[in-house]
């Protein structure tokens, strides 16, 4: 007998029940699609109580506080900008220092996009949590490239980074970003869902996972 999906067992009951819940419905869909290898533990959907789950499985929760200086400056907007958008094109040099160089940015990248002294520090934890040996950091919200360029720039980090996003649009933003910061050449784009790259985040095969979905 086929083994069916927990915890919704009947397809019907499963598209309705996760009708809200997109993540159960891409986890059901993929574990009836495929068989689990012997060492793959159980894939579950995002618990109700983060923190519960990450001490079950022996997970440590750690915060680091990073202060910088934001820059404003002045300047006429685009006019393809709308006038909402006139506060975060006054801090376009914290978002990237090169920006005249030109920056590729669309109109939710201006304000989901991570600063650059922000994203400066995330990469250098990430490096300082790595043992320094070589492998693929996987950037799964790339979007304009704020950390996925950053990460690439890291020399502590030997290998390669993959940005991930569902838009292509932001994807070529990206890579022209990259080119500014002499970072194309260890930056790999691909167009995809991040939740459906299981297989792929795994350890042995993604040293390392970097999650900043946009707001």
């Amino acid at each position: 007998s086929r083994q069916r999906c927990r915890p919704c067992r009947p397809r019907r009951h499963c598209r309705r029940q996760c009708r809200r819940q997109r993540w159960q419905r891409v986890l059901c869909a993929l574990r009836r699609r495929a068989e689990l290898e012997e060492n793959d533990t159980p894939m579950r959907a995002w618990p109700d109580q983060p923190r519960l789950a990450m001490q079950e499985l022996g997970l440590e929760e750690f915060r680091h506080t990073h202060r910088y200086w934001a820059h404003y400056a002045s300047g006429s907007m685009p006019a393809s900008l709308p006038r909402r958008m006139r506060r975060y094109f006054a801090q376009r040099y914290t978002l990237f220092s090169r920006y005249d160089d030109g920056v590729h940015l669309d109109e939710e990248m201006w304000y989901s996009v991570t600063p650059e002294p922000i994203a400066q520090e995330q990469a250098r934890q990430v490096a300082l949590s790595g043992d320094g040996s070589p492998g693929v950091i996987v950037d799964g919200f790339c979007g304009a490239g704020g950390n996925s360029v950053q990460l690439a720039m890291q020399r502590r980090l030997p290998g390669v980074v993959l940005g991930v996003d569902i838009n292509r649009n932001r994807l070529l933003a990206a890579r022209q970003n990259a080119r500014i910061y002499h970072a194309a050449g260890r930056l790999e784009l691909l167009l995809a869902d991040v939740r459906s790259l299981h297989r792929f985040l795994r350890p042995g095969v993604a040293t390392g996972v970097f999650l900043s979905p946009q707001i």
